[in-house]
């Protein structure tokens, strides 16, 4: 159970403290500086922990700094929200949990450019440097449960003599796109870095189809509430005039389509192709003037305005459902002219949906592009505990037998005496009458009962006194 809780967004904070149970988490609202800053102080109170206190701290900084959807990642603001890694190893030295984790975007590892200022390399070192034992992996939530695909980092150390622990196993398939990753690079050559793709797993991927299946039907989006689910609703932005004629121009079948393949054809590998496809010249204007004037989203390979696959998992929910993005524009749904729902990006990231989301809705799906993916913590809580079990065990064995301890096995042993095995003494005849000694029922035909045990003179054999 969590007992404190941090972040500088007013609104998240208060949508995690509004799904817990009142007086179970602790909250403070504003930079993890400031809190670090009256931890040191000695300031301590309700929403700032003694040191000692903490046991486990989890953190996700921001991954703008290491997205690859961030164009301009050496900017001013990114480069600040790089830096809070050293903000999270830096809580990890004030307070020394028993264990940790911290998530991150796959770009925070960096493979050749960079090198110099690789932050993830400084993290684990500083880590390594407070005697943390350490292992970091790529987990993708489809294979924890999920329906999306959403490849993500995480670093989960723990304190010596504590139990490191594992890598969650993998219990649902991944999907034949999914190709193998690696990050970083060894000494070796080798990746830091490597997605696992499990050869067997007892259950297969659940697909965007499956995952929404009971949501009933928006259409254009028109409608503005959904009576039984409140959250079915596309974001504001999302829902213009001409963002509705832009999508319904975008075909249905086959799946998958965007508006590179509707302008340049399912084939079109150049420029050249331009046309080729289902839109008209007419139609063509109605997302740009001109294949010029927005060079990124118009490109053959771009991802703007595109249809999800039904039978495969959602890909990775982000901030915002913009489709025009020409990196993350596959928002729109597959079989409606609208983009996905808030209601949608809940399940895809394991919200349960009687929770409640604060904030206009925008800044509710903002919130929920930010979260870790609900089945992928419960898999880290799960190995998380299984370590902590296995710690105690082995401190359990340690532990020296003290005198009294000693004392009772010696009266154990004084409580034993000598008996002979059962199998020494002559059966007793049916025709002899019972006494307390020999009552047994027995059926007809059965066999003769176990004689009583009698003491033995040789004291080959042993029994405990029954007092």
């Amino acid at each position: 159970m969590m007992k404190w809780a941090n972040d500088m967004n007013s609104q998240a904070l208060h949508t995690y403290m509004v799904n817990t149970e009142a007086g179970q988490v602790s909250p403070f609202l504003g930079s993890i500086d400031d809190f670090q800053r009256l931890a040191i102080q000695g300031r301590f109170g309700d929403n700032v922990p003694q040191i000692g206190e903490v046991e486990f701290i989890s953190g996700g900084s921001p991954c703008q700094g290491f997205s690859g959807m961030t164009n301009d990642k050496k900017a001013p603001k990114q480069m600040k929200n790089q830096s809070l890694v050293a903000a999270f190893a830096s809580c990890v030295d004030v307070y020394r949990p028993k264990y940790g984790i911290l998530e991150n975007v796959a770009g925070i590892i960096k493979k050749r450019r960079n090198r110099d200022q690789d932050v993830f390399s400084q993290l684990m070192c500083a880590l390594v440097g407070m005697g943390y034992q350490a292992r970091v992996f790529l987990l993708d939530a489809v294979s924890c449960g999920s329906c999306q695909l959403r490849p993500r980092v995480f670093i989960i150390f723990a304190a010596p003599g504590w139990t490191l622990p594992e890598t969650p196993v993998q219990t649902h398939s991944q999907h034949s796109n999914v190709k193998n990753m690696g990050l970083g690079r060894l000494p070796t050559g080798e990746p830091m870095v490597q997605r696992q793709l499990a050869k067997c797993t007892p259950f297969t991927y659940k697909t965007a189809a499956q995952m929404t299946a009971d949501l009933p039907d928006l259409y254009d989006a028109k409608p503005d509430i959904c009576i039984p689910f409140p959250d079915h609703r596309v974001l504001s932005g999302t829902n213009t005039k001409l963002v509705r004629s832009r999508v319904r121009l975008i075909p249905r079948f086959p799946y998958g389509m965007n508006f590179s393949q509707a302008w340049y054809g399912l084939y079109g590998t150049s420029p050249r192709a331009a046309g080729r496809g289902v839109l008209t010249g007419s139609e063509r204007t109605t997302f740009w003037p001109s294949d010029n004037d927005e060079a990124m989203v118009t490109a053959i390979h771009s991802n703007s305005y595109g249809r999800q696959y039904p039978d495969q998992p959602m890909p990775t929910v982000l901030t915002g459902a913009g489709p025009g993005d020409a990196k993350q524009g596959r928002t729109i749904h597959w079989a409606e002219d609208r983009c996905m729902s808030i209601m949608e990006a809940k399940r895809a990231q394991g919200f349960l949906d009687e929770e409640v989301l604060l904030g206009k809705s925008a800044t509710q799906y903002k919130i929920i592009g930010n979260s870790v993916a609900r089945e992928v913590s419960l898999a880290l809580g799960a190995v998380t505990k299984e370590a902590v079990m296995r710690s105690y065990r082995d401190i359990c064995k340690k532990l020296p037998v003290g005198k009294d301890q000693e004392g009772d096995q010696e009266e154990d042993q004084e409580d034993i005496i000598e008996s002979s095995p059962f199998w020494e003494v002559p059966a007793i005849r049916d025709s002899e009458p019972d006494t307390p000694e020999t009552s047994v029922r027995t059926s007809p035909g059965a066999p003769p009962p176990p004689p009583p045990r009698t003491r033995k003179e040789d004291g080959t054999h042993k029994r405990r006194r029954v007092d």
